[in-house]
């Protein structure tokens, strides 16, 4: 039977772990779907009639992982010189092979990507690389949301023509991507505010005259001192609203 013109897909007998709270599960669970929507998730209906029943016996249901960071069209480097002792030598190996990837190189790789992320339950992506747009694409086609960022390399002249170049190619891809694919900024007055969050403990005190100070030589750096010069090398700030114990929020204003 079809529900609304729409194929209706039965799952029975799984064991659902719904997140919702710890040590909350459904077991031998019935989840009913009607085309790309949960109708329920419980017991079925005694009058659901499906085109499709999947037996889910001794398989668990539950939502989608998140890749928060990912190079996906790095898919054609994997392996490669992975046993150099430094991240400094192996770049070095890994940029010019970079340099001579073609649009098509990347599309086909990203689109092997995905075929990846969906086989490992993940519907949901934070991307960074080259041509950009092929990543958007990828993601459309395969039916993925994705969060996609530039990758520029060079003087600050080297990352506007990134930008100029790339970006009517993504927003093109945001556009036909029916609201999956997203970009997160707000007009404020006459700039751009692009607001970044986590859930953690905030800054300490004791660290935050130091936030955005260049790192020492020997630690590890967050990049929020190259972040800082970058964005203002634009014309625009980076300021941190701590909300202790809920998090951080880093706010990046752009003209």
């Amino acid at each position: 039977m079809r529900y609304d013109g729409y194929m209706y897909t039965l799952i029975r007998n799984a064991l659902v772990v719904p997140m919702t709270r710890e040590n909350y599960y459904l077991e031998r669970a019935d989840i009913g779907i009607n085309d790309t929507h949960i109708d329920f998730v419980g017991k079925a209906p005694e009058n659901v009639h499906a085109d499709r029943v999947l037996d889910a016996t001794g398989m668990i249901a539950m939502p989608s992982l998140v890749n928060a960071h990912t190079h996906v069209a790095m898919e054609l480097e994997r392996n490669y010189k992975d046993d150099l002792p430094t991240l400094e030598a192996w770049l070095g190996e890994i940029f010019p092979i970079e340099a001579k990837l073609t649009e098509g190189d990347i599309l086909w790789a990203d689109r092997l990507g995905m075929v990846e992320l969906i086989q490992s339950g993940c519907t949901l992506f934070n991307d960074m690389y080259y041509q950009v747009h092929c990543g958007a694409r990828a993601a459309k086609e395969a039916g993925l949301r994705a969060v996609i960022g530039f990758t520029g390399v060079g003087d600050v002249p080297d990352l506007k023509r990134t930008l100029d170049r790339e970006g009517p190619l993504v927003w093109r891809e945001v556009e036909r991507s029916d609201g999956r694919i997203k970009v997160l900024v707000d007009l404020v007055g006459n700039k751009a505010e692009i607001r970044i969050a986590d859930n953690g403990y905030g800054i300490p005190e004791e660290a935050k005259p130091y936030m955005f100070a260049p790192p020492v030589a020997d630690a590890d750096s967050i990049g929020l001192h190259e972040v800082k010069q970058i964005v203002e090398a634009f014309g625009g700030s980076v300021r941190a609203d701590d909300n202790k114990p809920h998090g951080t929020v880093f706010f990046i204003t752009l003209p």
